[in-house]
């Protein structure tokens, strides 16, 4: 086959919990959180190692805000997989608010440097 080929791998709404917030009370308690993960690759990239790596880095710490967790989890990522761009959206399920709303969030964006 003539060209290049990539595969985009996703894994969307993962739910998984963890101890991040910037108040002190939502690290102590924790809360829920969506993680939805796209990774670009050349062949293969796991996604049940996505999951894993996902949970278990929201789980192994305590953090101040989600993007710190975010940035956490794209470091995990792109240490462990061979992956040539990353996007990550992590939406907030218990918002500390007193306004109406589903959900607040972040996405990061991650793209492999060409040499």
């Amino acid at each position: 086959m003539q060209g290049s080929l990539e595969v985009e791998v996703f894994v969307k709404d993962l739910l998984l919990f963890s101890r991040c917030g910037v108040y002190e009370e939502e690290r102590k308690l924790g809360g829920r959180f969506l993680v939805s993960m796209r990774v670009g690759c050349e062949d293969f990239v796991d996604y049940t190692y996505l999951v894993k790596l996902a949970r278990e880095t929201a789980e192994s710490k305590t953090y101040e805000t989600i993007e710190s967790l975010g940035k956490s989890i794209l470091e995990e990522i792109t240490s462990k997989c061979a992956v040539s761009w990353v996007i990550i959206e992590i939406e907030k399920l218990n918002l500390p608010l007193k306004e109406c709303l589903k959900t607040a969030g972040v996405r990061l964006e991650w793209k492999k440097k060409k040499k």
